[in-house]
């Protein structure tokens, strides 16, 4: 859409009048927090329609770095839809599971998860408590074209989506990588 933006102006003193107006208006996250004090400290977070991607080598924690900006998110009471063409659902959980248990103050390893230790039954059941009747984190895994996630994001309407592995998202012919 075309905007005006000297004609227009009126729109975005509307909306700095409102944040001005706001109890505490210094203090308070505009966006989402990342989880990254640096960025959060500038009191901005995640605004709607930033587009952020991770590169590295192989095995340099990309997909855990997404994660945490996930579950950061998650445990701020927002939804999220995470897409991974690249991990299966049940590896994605561990590690959420951990993170979740991280940012609530209880160190856990996703592996001695799998192996149902390194967590005292109470405080499982403690993670598990702020998860049971949530369904704010939705989780697929498998192939998926740029048209696959945009009905995803339509259907479920998620605050943030995140995708692992973008580079395997196919195009509208199945079967050819976009790049």
């Amino acid at each position: 859409p075309i905007r005006y933006s000297d004609g227009d102006v009126d729109e975005r003193v509307a909306v700095w009048e409102a944040a001005r107006d706001r109890p505490n208006s210094g203090a308070v996250l505009m966006g989402m927090r990342t989880g990254i004090r640096s960025l959060d400290a500038t009191r901005m977070g995640w605004q709607k329609s930033d587009l952020a991607c991770i590169f590295g080598r192989p095995e340099a924690g990309k997909s855990w770095a997404l994660l945490n900006f996930g579950v950061t998110a998650w445990l701020g009471g927002h939804k999220i839809l995470f897409i991974s063409p690249e991990m299966s659902v049940e590896q994605t959980e561990a590690r959420f599971d951990a993170l979740v248990a991280g940012q609530q103050g209880i160190p856990v390893s996703q592996r001695l998860l799998k192996q149902g230790r390194g967590i005292q039954s109470e405080d499982y059941e403690t993670l598990s408590g702020l998860m049971r009747d949530r369904r704010d984190w939705r989780m697929v895994d498998g192939t998926f074209t740029v048209e696959d996630v945009k009905t995803l994001a339509m259907e479920e309407k998620p605050r943030m989506v995140l995708i692992d592995g973008v580079y395997l998202l196919e195009n509208k012919t199945k079967g050819m990588k976009l790049w």
